[in-house]
């Protein structure tokens, strides 16, 4: 197997490049994630064909291997019995893809990834699949990767995340995406603590007990009268049409009030926005919160700028989860729905995009009630789950806006 380009090689390894590997393998991973000699000749002497070498003039400057698995998830105990591996298997793994620092940039890691890929290919696999840290999701998701969230595996005690390559014809070919919709709360900015005071303000005005971060955080997301309706729940008062209104006539009153807490935006999210209107995606904003305090907002951190459109909860008669607000944002953006994405942190924005014919791509950041994102995301049939916006910002420029659901 060659890449006849300026002397780069590939080729499989034998048992004999036991050593040699084991150094390329020291030089770039921390000693708590690397593998040994020993695990080096038990893996060649199980799955050689599996362990693709990239040489440049002769010299080996990287390479990349991993046993043939039955299951698209990669298990610790994989990394230590080299007798796992299945010939017959539907899964090729990467255990590493490595690259001497001295030889990054040349390109010499994507050729290795694009043989092993082949190969797989080649023999009938299903797909490929491997774990990452979630700095390096983007560069996976370059030659097709999907994420599937976060990773149980402890390997190095260091955070991963699953992600696979399945061979399979796309059942429909999704467009571009032209739009990118951006939830408030939760998404960009963290706003429980001006909300829970609030909801607090309001509760010191009638006499009633006041409530947590934690137990405003679990009732946030379907916008302000269901906030209202749920606090009243909770202090054992009547949620009637009456009371709501009285209640959410203070608690808007408060939200307007020059010394709430300052809602904060999450690390690289302002921007994320910013750049991927720069780059020409329509941006939008689409909150259920309500209107005079979400432009309130954007007036006041100078995100308007960054907008294209603001649809609010009571610009609809039916807020997230129904689909009416990302339609209308669409429409105010002249897209289709099959050309726009919605970003997100909880269950109403990513029903919300299902039934508006919408990608979603989720945020484990924010506020999904009891449930973590990733969880939910997992038993609900949502695959793009990102640890922030900025890396959904990241994924969107590596696919060049093309990927599927």
């Amino acid at each position: 197997m060659q890449e006849n380009d300026q002397n780069v090689r590939i080729r499989k390894a034998t048992i004999q490049d036991a050593a040699l590997l084991t150094q390329i393998e020291a030089a770039c991973f921390p000693a708590a994630e690397a593998a040994t000699r020993d695990r080096f000749d038990a893996r060649l002497a199980a799955f050689a064909d599996h362990f693709l070498i990239c040489e440049v003039d002769g010299q080996a400057v990287g390479f990349v291997d991993g046993m043939v698995i039955d299951s698209p998830y990669i298990e610790d105990v994989m990394f230590e019995k080299a007798d796992m591996h299945c010939p017959d298997g539907a899964w090729q793994s990467i255990f590493g893809l490595n690259t001497l620092p001295e030889h990054r940039r040349h390109g010499y890691a994507a050729l290795l990834m694009k043989a092993l890929i082949a190969q797989a290919k080649e023999e009938g696999r299903r797909g490929v699949t491997l774990t990452c840290k979630e700095h390096m999701l983007h560069y996976y998701a370059k030659f097709g990767f999907v994420p599937l969230g976060a990773s149980d595996s402890q390997h190095g005690g260091a955070r991963w995340f699953d992600m696979v390559l399945e061979f399979k014809p796309e059942i429909a070919v999704q467009p571009p995406v032209k739009a990118v919709l951006f939830d408030l709360d939760g998404t960009l900015v963290d706003s429980v603590p001006m909300l829970t005071e609030a909801v607090n303000r309001v509760m010191r005005a009638n006499g009633c007990p006041e409530f947590t971060e934690a137990q405003i955080a679990a009732m946030v997301g379907k916008g302000a009268k269901a906030l209202i309706e749920s606090v009243c729940a909770a202090q054992g008062i009547v949620p009637s049409p009456e009371n709501v209104q009285r209640f959410l006539k203070s608690y808007a009153s408060a939200m307007m009030g020059s010394d709430m807490p300052e809602e904060k935006f999450y690390p690289g999210a302002r921007e994320a926005v910013a750049v991927l209107q720069a780059a020409g995606f329509k941006t939008a904003l689409v909150t259920n919160k309500m209107r005079m305090v979400t432009e309130a907002f954007v007036q006041r951190t100078g995100l308007n700028v960054d907008l294209n459109a603001l649809v609010a909860g009571d610009d609809t008669d039916h807020p997230k989860p129904a689909p009416d607000m990302l339609l209308l944002a669409c429409k105010k953006l002249g897209v289709s729905p099959a050309e726009a994405v919605m970003v997100g942190d909880s269950e109403n924005d990513a029903l919300a995009a299902r039934a508006a014919g919408i990608r979603a791509m989720l945020v484990s950041t924010g506020y999904n009630g009891t449930i973590p994102m990733m969880q939910w995301a997992a038993e609900n049939g949502f695959s793009l789950v990102f640890g922030s916006v900025a890396g959904i910002k990241d994924y969107i420029f590596a696919c060049e806006g093309k990927f599927g659901n």
